[in-house]
This record gives structure tokens, C-alpha cells and sequence, in this order.
């Protein structure tokens, strides 16, 4: 079953999305897509650590749906994780 986290944009989407990409590029997962929304997709599937979802980027914020994690993190270090991915454009 799959979990929606919400977080707050404090930009514009064009860049952050550019950074989100960056950043989650370090963890070998693509995101792709436009401001408007988009899928992702990575990490290392062979090994158990892959991850897969959506997200969309409406009213200032972005909603990120993940559809798969890996089974060894819980939903609270995705969470960070992705909070890390939509916080790096500021330098977090």
C-alpha cells in the first residue's frame, strides 16, 4: 500500500524541481515530469531498495505519492528522505 506525504514549496516549481531531481539523483532515483506533476523511479530495485511513486506540484506545494519503498525503511525515513529531496534547493 502506498503514502502520500505534502510539503510546502517556498519557490519557484521549475527550480525546485530541477533541485529535487539533483538530489535524488544521489540516491540513483529519476524523477520526471514538469511542475505540474510527474512520476519517479530508483535506487537499487535489484537489491530491495527501490522506490516508485508520482507527485504533483499544485497551490505551493508538492504531493509526493510513493507506491513502492524499500521493505527496510520505514515510512517515517522515506518521509525524511523525500523532505531531503524538496529541502535541497535551499541548501538543507
Amino acid at each position: 500500500m502506498g503514502k502520500t506525504f505534502i510539503f510546502v514549496l517556498k519557490g519557484d516549481p521549475t527550480t525546485i524541481l530541477d533541485q529535487i531531481r539533483t538530489a535524488a539523483a544521489r540516491k540513483r532515483i529519476v524523477f520526471h515530469g514538469d511542475p505540474q506533476g510527474g512520476w519517479f523511479s530508483g535506487g537499487l530495485p535489484g537489491l530491495g531498495l527501490g522506490m516508485k511513486g508520482t507527485f504533483r506540484m499544485t497551490g505551493g506545494k508538492i504531493s509526493i505519492t510513493v507506491d513502492e519503498k524499500p521493505a527496510v525503511y520505514t515510512w517515517e525515513q522515506v518521509k525524511s528522505m523525500l523532505r531531503d529531496f524538496v529541502e535541497s534547493w535551499e541548501g538543507g
